[in-house]
Order: structure tokens, then sequence, then C-alpha cells
């Protein structure tokens, strides 16, 4: 619609389209190892991109669906209302649920209460932590979403361990320049 308005035709907007790559980070798909697939959310998140990532993986192909999902940062006062919001959306459709952070971990708290089992769920503190709790148990036709806030969680980190090729890692993933290796 932007383009009709302003005088791109629905062809030349299709064509311009085709070879469109989204930025890394921002629910992109990468080759995870053992044949799996993974939806890299790591840029950022807040509570309705978290939901709608989670429907994402929910109708995405695949046998074995898993949620990596991490603190979501500066809501402020919201914060404990939004991490529970999200929980909401954990349904019996996942097969696991692994969180990362102190805040994310009210989603697990959440998704209990709401009949989520609790055998399925991993609550974590650190991205590297995941990254090692998943990298053993992938297997063909696994999808695993990894959607969290930067700071603090970095959630590219256990992306990285689990990815087919690492070694493309510095084009495929978020905040690999030199700084970021700096930050916890």
């Amino acid at each position: 619609m932007c383009g009709l308005l302003n005088g791109v035709t629905l062809e030349e907007g299709v064509e311009q389209l085709k070879d469109f790559i989204l930025p890394p980070g921002r629910m992109s798909l990468i080759e995870g190892k053992n044949d799996s697939v993974i939806l890299d959310g790591s840029y950022n998140a807040s509570p309705e991109t978290v939901i709608q990532s989670l429907k994402l993986l929910r109708d995405f192909p695949g046998q074995k669906r898993i949620a990596v999902l991490g603190n979501m940062n500066e809501l402020g006062e919201y914060t404990v209302e939004a991490h529970k919001k999200v929980a909401k959306s954990v349904g019996l459709w996942l097969d696991q649920l692994i969180t990362v952070g102190e805040f994310a971990s009210l989603i697990a708290e959440e998704s209990l209460k709401h009949g989520f089992p609790e055998s399925r769920i991993k609550v974590l503190l650190t991205a590297t932590e995941a990254g090692e709790a998943l990298a053993s148990h992938l297997s063909k036709g696994s999808v695993i979403l990894f959607k969290g806030s930067q700071n603090k969680v970095r959630l590219e980190r256990a992306i990285k361990m689990i990815m087919s090729h690492p070694s493309k890692a510095k084009n495929l993933l978020c905040r690999q320049e030199p700084e970021w290796e700096k930050i916890q």
C-alpha cells in the first residue's frame, strides 16, 4: 500500500522485494545443527513482538518446536505484567520452553499456572547455558525460536553455539562486532 501511494506499481514493488534480506536478528532463518531451523529474533523484544513470534513458531512447519525467550528490557513498571502476558501465548503445541534471564523466568512461572508441563520448561540465567542445553538435543525437524532483548540477554551467543555453520555468524547474527564481545 505504501508503494502504491508513492507511485510504485505492484509489479515494481514485488521485483524490489525479491532480493530483500532481513537484517540480522529480526526473524532471520538460520541453518541449525542436525538439520534444525533457527528463527532468529535475537535483536530485541517487546511483549507484542514475542507474542507474534510465538504465533509464527506455532505455524512454522517442523516436528519439534522450541522457544528460547529472554528478558524483555526497558519496560519499567510494566515489566512483570508484560512477561506474564507473554506466557498466555505459550501453548501445549510447544515442545519446550527455555527462558533466559531473571524476568523471563516469570514467563515460565506463569506458563505453569496455565497448564504448561513443568517437564518441558528450563529456566536459565544466561544465553550460554541455553546454547549448551540445546546443543545436544537438536534433531532433524526441530525449529527453535530465539526472542529477547539485547542487554544482559544476548541470545545471539546461544544461536552461534547451535548454528550449522558458526563461521558465518559474523554475517548472520547481530552484535558480532568486537566492541560487543566485551559487554556481558
